[in-house]
């Protein structure tokens, strides 16, 4: 669970080593409890040089709650 947001998230997926890099293979963040077209898919990859990261290639696409409903209700009333 993620407390700022109160809201829980699964992640799954492989990283692969290969080299100098570490891929992202099938690695998928969705929100608990799933929800309709719920989830970002995440594909690249890291690229390094020894414990340093040399380059960062990670593209995401989908959809994912990241504010619950009371806490948007209560964000928006503060603006007022």
């Amino acid at each position: 669970m993620l407390l700022p947001l109160d809201l829980e998230f699964q992640l799954d997926g492989s990283l692969i080593p290969r080299g100098s890099e570490i891929l992202l293979e099938d690695v998928r963040l969705r929100n608990i409890p799933q929800r309709e077209n719920n989830g970002i898919t995440f594909a690249g990859g890291v690229s390094l040089s020894g414990l340093s990261v040399r380059e960062f290639d990670v593209t995401a696409t989908g959809e994912l709650q990241l504010m619950n409903r009371a806490r948007e209700l209560a964000s928006n009333r503060s603006k007022r």
